[in-house]
């Protein structure tokens, strides 16, 4: 017997050898079906294998086959090889934002007029069960945000409606965020508009003082 192990994703598997004369072929095996050889030797699975979803027969990414070397007068020897598949980091994060559902590249947000916060973003990755790291990756408006590691995005002002301060002197703002495990990434396009709230005082015109003075005076007749 014979085992090894290669990463997903390829398909060579290894160049077997045997004295001079020797003709290879695939003789059976759990997961025979699987593979091809040359006849020189060269093991292959048909379809490069994928960690994430294991095709041998157990499920488990570990590949039986038995491999047989043939000869003049035919005379024959086998062998049986596992092949074992190993995770490699393939996948990138997979972001959950404001709206949109999980891996959406593009996401909408609204919040009032003078807060900063507009949320707190997650991501799943199915490599690592490690936290993704978080940051800003373009956007008309970057430069209004800030994100933490952790993925809590904000503005870096308070946003005023009254004063909008996009790029495109509207109360829609564009920023770009960036979900990494270290290998793998990606990004997904936030729009996040700011809502009007009442936040203007009502200016009172007295007798006397102007508009918005805060006091007045006035004087009439007796009776």
């Amino acid at each position: 017997t014979f085992s090894l192990s290669i990463d997903e994703g390829k398909a060579t598997v290894h160049t077997f050898s045997a004295t001079e004369g020797f003709v290879w072929s695939i003789n059976s095996g759990a997961d025979a079906s699987k593979f091809s050889i040359t006849s020189e030797g060269l093991l292959s699975f048909v379809t490069t294998p994928d960690y994430e979803t294991p095709t041998d027969s157990g499920a488990n990414n570990s590949y039986d086959v038995i491999v047989r070397a043939t000869g003049a007068g035919d005379v024959f020897s086998d062998q049986t090889v596992t092949v074992v598949v190993a995770d490699v980091d393939d996948t990138a994060p997979v972001i959950t934002g404001p709206s949109g559902g999980a891996g959406s590249s593009t996401s909408t947000v609204e919040i009032n007029e003078n807060s900063t916060a507009v949320h707190s973003f997650s991501a799943t990755d199915v490599d690592t069960t490690a936290d993704a790291t978080w940051s800003l990756n373009g956007g008309a408006d970057a430069s209004l945000f800030s994100i933490t590691s952790a993925g809590v995005l904000s503005f870096d002002s308070a946003p005023d409606y009254e004063t909008p301060g996009s790029a495109s002197s509207s109360n829609s703002y564009e920023v770009i965020v960036n979900a990494t495990d270290g290998t793998n990434s990606d990004n997904q396009t936030v729009t996040v508009t700011v809502a009007n709230v009442d936040d203007v005082k009502p200016v009172i015109t007295g007798p006397s003082g102007g508009a918005g003075s805060s006091t007045s005076t006035v004087e009439i007749n007796e009776n």
